[in-house]
């Protein structure tokens, strides 16, 4: 095969990730996809990685070496960046370097909609036909277009295959490389049933691509969480606008507001790498700002990559962040005096379950409860008693705590009775207080968590309401975002602080 160089990779040119984790290789082949790419053709003329393309692939094939021999530094690897930018471009690098550089067996790639799969095989089918040598390796009648089937057959027993994910296909796609293309849409029993089908491979990848998650995004959201703060053998990499406050503080984000962040076009250019390459143009990106005027957090979430949950815009907080930030525990865990606590938004929109308790080193534990990488906050509240069912297992006659006058004591107070829990109902009067301890315990390093970006992100939307002298709550009208997992933060916390006195016990 004849491999065209393509111009140098210019590093100074990258528009830096705001977010970059990757594991440390000894070399990469990241230089021979860029190298095979340089000679294929796309409808908008030589596909050419850009500088932002290029540190993708190369923390893709990046290698270590091991008494075994050369193995991957990445089992999985997470790509996230605004539409219409980047990612597609790299997934397709992937895909291509995989079968003609690696030359895996078999790639899959995935995607929520058959539409999607459609065009990634339309555009893969473009590129390999722009090249003879790339298409001699294709075999007769190989681009293969049944209905709702797509793949593309190689000689030496290759394949790409294109598919809908689905629990039940997870078990049959077991490929050397699996491709999770708008995994934003990603359901936790997909990678649950994916995973231990790679086993046997012997150079498993996973590689997600998406744009911001929404709320429901929460095998997403574990990715991220895991990611932004380095885990083994992930390599991750984000472009997302850096958060800033709005001119306004009770700013909604119209088009005519103010002084909002959303029109500020420099933090467009910090992640929509696009514009800077000629592809996409500022007009085009102020177009789309207002095409969903409707919805201003789409356009957040989709073309300034800021996730729909409580990390969206920062907002005034009456708690240290920056303090909060370093209480960062990775092996911290709850040993005494369990407490969850329940938060519901008005008109249930959200919900979310924290956990509290006291820490070995006698800190005040917090988190989210997860399993299999999916965290308790979800968009809509289905999925409440079913995990307080699962968590009875283990936690069988735990206290949950409440706000009385709130839509979580509405719905579930009686429901939660009913399994076996304890219900501790705050009062409105007790409220003002527990705000303001869970500021003093920040303040006073009395806290520990494992660096869950959810948590910390509602601390920063977080926005405080005065309700008396030297006296203030959180306010939820004036917060920028759902903060659902702050006030349940909160009422954990103070139930680890002061478990051993109960209050308020409903039913």
């Amino acid at each position: 095969m004849t491999l065209l160089a393509p111009p140098p990779v210019d590093l100074a040119d990258l528009t830096p990730p705001r977010f970059r984790t990757a594991p440390t290789y000894d070399w990469t082949e990241g230089d021979l996809v860029a190298e095979l790419l340089a000679g294929c053709y796309d409808d908008k003329g030589p596909f050419l990685l850009d500088p932002e393309q290029r540190l993708i692939v190369d923390d893709t094939f990046g290698y270590v070496r091991t008494p075994r021999g050369p193995q991957l530094a990445s089992f999985e690897q997470c790509i996230v960046a605004p539409r219409q930018q980047l990612k597609t471009g790299a997934l397709k690098a992937i895909a291509l370097g995989k079968i003609y550089i690696s030359e895996q067996r078999l790639v899959v790639w995935t995607a929520h909609r058959m539409m999607a799969c459609k065009e990634a095989f339309r555009d893969l089918r473009l590129l390999i036909e722009s090249n003879d040598d790339l298409l001699a390796e294709v075999l007769p009648g190989g681009f293969k277009t049944a209905a709702n089937s797509l793949s593309i057959e190689f000689t030496g027993d290759r394949r790409i295959v294109f598919a809908t994910r689905t629990a039940d296909a997870a078990q049959s796609l077991s490929g050397d490389t699996v491709i999770i293309d708008e995994a934003y849409k990603l359901a936790s029993d997909f990678i649950a049933s994916l995973a231990p089908t790679l086993a046997a491979r012997p150079e498993p990848q996973i590689i997600y691509g998406s744009s911001a998650g929404h709320v429901g995004s929460a095998p997403l959201r574990a990715l991220r969480d895991r990611g932004r703060v380095g885990d083994h053998r992930l390599a991750y990499v984000e472009w997302s606008a850096t958060p800033r406050k709005c001119a306004e503080p009770d700013c909604d984000h119209a088009l005519d507001a103010v002084g909002c962040f959303l029109d500020d076009e420099s933090a467009w250019l910090e992640c929509c790498t696009a514009v800077r390459r000629g592809r996409v143009t500022l007009e085009t990106l102020r177009g789309m700002r207002r095409t969903f005027a409707a919805d201003p957090m789409k356009f957040a979430r989709e073309f300034m990559c800021l996730w729909d949950d409580p990390g969206g815009l920062e907002a005034d907080s009456p708690l240290d962040l920056d303090a909060l930030a370093e209480l960062r525990r990775p092996r911290s865990r709850i040993v005494d005096r369990r407490t969850f606590a329940l938060d519901v938004a008005p008109r249930r929109r959200f919900a979310c379950i924290v956990a509290a308790g006291l820490s070995v080193e006698d800190l005040v534990h917090v988190e989210i409860p997860s399993r299999r990488g999916e965290a308790a906050y979800w968009r809509g509240t289905a999925r409440v008693i079913p995990t307080f069912k699962r968590l009875r297992k283990r936690f069988a006659g735990a206290t949950v705590r409440m706000l009385a006058k709130s839509q979580a004591a509405t719905s579930f107070a009686s429901k939660l009775v009913e399994l076996g829990y304890a219900v501790d109902l705050v009062q409105p009067g007790d409220w003002p207080a527990m705000c303001s301890g869970l500021a003093e315990a920040v303040d006073d390093s009395l806290i520990a968590h494992l660096g869950d970006a959810t948590l910390l992100d509602a601390a920063k939307a977080g926005v405080a309401v005065d309700v008396g002298e030297e006296q203030w709550r959180w306010g939820r009208r004036k917060s920028a975002g759902d903060i659902s997992p702050l006030i349940a933060m909160t009422l954990a916390v103070d139930g680890a602080i002061n478990g051993e006195q109960p209050f308020n016990v409903w039913g």
